[in-house]
Formats: structure tokens, sequence, C-alpha cells
């Protein structure tokens, strides 16, 4: 099989840049306000996406998370043994649960909340407000471009 002519970098390829600054990003934050509590990523995220929802059907946490079932289910045995979410019976769907904070899970997230806002403010600190806005900006105009291709 013969090379292309064209030159391929990866490390220039957008996906791939793109991936690499997330990851980097997912674990500097979680390293920095997360981990200090014994709160894993899956954790963290099940946690902030229950903390914005209120009470969530365990059925769209995979998607809602970006994680696999599995990943989340076992994310989900964690954070009930350490008493910070609770599952109730979902009467609209038997085959799921719904689960809520408990008053320790509540307490957490408000505090992980003003942690990760605090973290966040650093990290784009580095981008004037122009900049920032841009960068916002630039991103959701990706994922909208991804969402809604352009017939061509």
């Amino acid at each position: 099989m013969a090379i292309h002519d064209n030159i391929f970098e990866l490390e220039k390829y957008l996906p791939y840049q793109l991936v690499k600054l997330a990851k980097k990003v997912t674990d500097a934050g979680n390293a920095e306000f997360a981990a200090p509590f014994n709160v894993s990523l899956a954790e963290w995220r099940i946690i902030a996406t229950i903390g914005q929802a209120g009470t969530i059907s365990s059925r769209g946490l995979p998607d809602r998370t970006f994680m696999d079932k599995s990943k989340v289910s076992r994310a989900l045995i964690k954070l009930e043994t350490k008493k910070l979410i609770a599952r109730e019976q979902n009467n609209e769907d038997n085959r799921s649960a719904l689960l809520k904070f408990t008053p320790l899970g509540v307490e957490l997230y408000n505090m992980l909340v003003r942690l990760a806002l605090q973290w966040e403010t650093d990290l784009l600190s580095v981008f004037s407000v122009e900049e920032k806005n841009t960068f916002i900006s630039s991103l959701e105009k990706l994922e909208n471009r991804i969402q809604t291709p352009t017939q061509e």
C-alpha cells in the first residue's frame, strides 16, 4: 500500500487537537476540584447532570454524560454507596429509576459547582473578553455544523 503524497500531520489535525485539548482540560479540572473530594470524572459528570436536571431518569444518563451504560452504572453505584444520590421508582418507565440528590449530594454539588466555575474562570483568563466570546462562538459553530451538515 502506498502512502499518499499529501503530508498528514496528526498534531495539526483539528479532531485530534480537540480531543487532546478536551482530555487535558477534563483531567486538569477533575484533578483540581473533583478528585480532592474523592469524586471520579464519571461521578462528576453524573453529579453535574443531576444537579442541572434536579431529578432525572437513569436511562438518559449515558447520552447526556457521553459515557457508556456500564460506566454510568458503576458510577451510580459508587454515588449511592457514598450516599450522594437516591433512586426512586419511575412510574412512567419501570425499566429505569429516577435519580435525585440526597442532602449530602446537594451539599457536595453546590461546593463542586462553585469550585468548577472558579476553575473555569481561571482557565479562560488567558483570553480577553473578546477572545473568550469568539472562542465560545467558534465552538458552537463547529458543533452546529456537525449536528446539521449543509447539503452540498
